[in-house]
């Protein structure tokens, strides 16, 4: 026997149909939990030695992995984006060359944009201009 609260749930699951969606559904402070849980060792590495790991991150995961799209994009050489990748698989113990990785990296960074206070100066104006990825 269907019950009304499992109407409703079917209801709003079917309008899930994004990941922007998704994140809308989810409370606040369990996704303020996730994305700082993830990209807070990043978010605090780039406030010591400014190392602009959460920009590259994100020019990373819009260019879907490709080290020179994303070096271009941040007129860097391709070893200096090759290095901070390590960087960030070091910090949080993630694997960007995993598909599930980068997914929840893609989510965080996604549902950190609102609620974080870093989130509102990045990415960060820089002097340098930026490129789009093809």
């Amino acid at each position: 026997m269907l019950t009304k609260d499992v109407l409703v749930l079917n209801a709003d699951a079917a309008a899930v149909d994004s990941h922007e969606r998704l994140l809308a559904s989810v409370p606040a402070p369990l996704l303020r939990s996730f994305s700082q849980r993830l990209l807070g060792p990043l978010a605090d590495y780039d406030a010591r030695r400014g190392a602009e790991l959460l920009p590259t991150l994100k020019s990373f995961l819009a260019c879907d992995g490709s080290w020179s799209a994303c070096a271009s994009q941040l007129y860097v050489h391709v070893n200096t984006v090759r290095y901070r990748i390590s960087r960030i698989e070091a910090l949080t113990g993630r694997d960007l060359s995993a598909l599930p990785d980068r997914v929840d990296f893609f989510l965080a960074l996604r549902g950190a944009l609102p609620v974080t206070p870093w989130a509102m100066r990045w990415p960060a104006s820089r002097s340098r201009r930026t490129r789009r990825c093809a």
